[in-house]
């Protein structure tokens, strides 16, 4: 095996010229899916996080919302909620569990002589559940949060909200829309802050439990209960919809983050995307590899001959130009890594901002920010460098094959 290592070295040494453009080749695949699989692993992961956040790691409705949610059939609740929180809240995987009310009503601002045209989201929620899951990700841009010294319902909007109603915290708003009864239900609330943070939070609003509950006509319920893990990973996550439908039986649907519909699209569409950028730059560097071997295999066509003719076998040769590729490839790979980890962390500490305008278009159906943040990974690095293994054995089967089959007579013969 010693020899055949010397014997790789020397011929990659050989045309010194080819192997360094051979080399640079790799290193730049390398340093790209690096820089690239930081920074798609950064969107998706804050994407996913966020969202998880907000419309809880697990979610937990009664069967009968499940089917028609759709329609937000606000009298297929969980009322009261207090028993299955209790049981939720005792099962060991479950380190939190809130109860929330979500529903699309209508704000006007309170001033207007007519009823305005700006929808929104509501979101119903207790104390607990702000302070631990949704202020941590928010950024109040103008007021505050909820205040016990207000007497009356509070409101919190998010910042396309605001901007559409054109409204300042303090001023009033108009909550209409629709209770369990299909009845109109209607109320008045007090601006208590402007917050921001995302384009999901950009476009909903916030209010304490018990005006989401009087607005549903929900005195003692709620619509979905968000579990919170005590381990956040997707295995953790999927164990925990496990135990907790165990523990609940039927009557529930218990979803874990990525099995929601909107993940459950997007999340295979994601992977396919690493798959497919990792292909193209396999492919790419595998030509110049397949490039490098053939000329070697074309040069040294008489030297293959003799070595034939001494004796060397045909695994023996395959295995001289695999080795040859392999420490091109291996090298280039290791040095685009080392190239683009800078890069990487770049992109991981002060991220690519796209603008308050991108973060509009997007629209409410994706937690998009304004500026991103890459996530460097060991994965990452690994695949980068098995890029570069992969391109090295890819490259170089052929020219090693076609090396190893030519007859020591004709090789001799062909003076080379």
């Amino acid at each position: 095996m010693n020899h055949i290592l010397q014997l790789a070295a020397r011929n990659a040494r050989r045309n010194l010229r080819r192997t360094l453009l051979t080399l640079s080749t790799v290193m730049v695949g390398a340093a790209f899916t690096l820089i690239t699989l930081t920074f798609l692993r950064g969107v998706y992961g804050g994407m996913t996080a966020d969202w998880a956040e907000a419309f809880g790691p697990v979610r937990i409705v009664t069967s009968e919302y499940a089917k028609k949610e759709v329609l937000q059939p606000l009298y297929a609740n969980m009322d009261p909620i207090d028993e299955v929180l209790n049981q939720v809240r005792a099962v060991p995987e479950v380190q939190d569990a809130s109860g929330v009310i979500r529903q699309g009503v209508i704000v006007t601002p309170a001033e207007a002589e007519e009823i305005g045209d700006v929808g929104t989201l509501l979101l119903g929620g207790d104390e607990a559940f702000f302070t631990s899951h949704l202020k941590p990700g928010a950024d109040l841009i103008e007021g505050g949060w909820f205040s016990p010294e207000e007497t009356g319902d509070q409101i919190v909007l998010g910042r396309r909200v605001a901007q559409q109603l054109g409204v300042s915290a303090s001023d009033e708003v108009v909550l209409m829309g629709a209770d369990q009864d299909g009845s109109l239900a209607e109320t008045r609330a007090r601006v208590m802050g402007i917050v921001s943070g995302n384009s999901l939070l950009d476009a909903q609003s916030f209010v304490p439990l018990e005006t989401a509950r009087y607005m549903a006509n929900i005195p003692d319920g709620g619509l979905e209960i968000l579990v919170y893990p005590v381990d956040g990973s997707r295995s953790g996550v999927v164990a925990t919809a496990d135990a907790l439908r165990q523990t609940l039986g039927d009557g529930y649907v218990i979803e874990p983050w990525m099995e929601r519909s909107l993940w459950k699209t997007n999340l295979p569409i994601m992977d396919a995307i690493e798959w497919v950028l990792a292909a193209i730059v396999v492919f790419l560097m595998a030509l110049a590899i397949f490039n490098t071997m053939t000329m070697s295999v074309l040069e040294r066509t008489g030297e293959i001959g003799v070595l034939r003719a001494m004796g060397q076998k045909k695994g023996e040769t395959i295995l001289v130009f695999l080795t040859e590729s392999l420490l091109i490839g291996l090298t280039g790979a290791l040095i685009g890594v080392l190239v683009g980890l800078p890069f990487a962390y770049w992109l991981a500490t002060q991220g690519v901002t796209f603008g308050q305008d991108v973060v509009d278009e997007v629209g409410d159906s994706l937690p998009m920010t304004a500026t991103v943040y890459g996530n460097i990974s060991l994965d990452a690095v690994l695949i980068a460098l098995s890029c570069g293994v992969a391109t090295a054995l890819i490259g170089a089967l052929l020219p090693a094959l076609r090396a190893s089959s030519i007859p020591p007579y004709e090789a001799m013969r062909s003076r080379r």
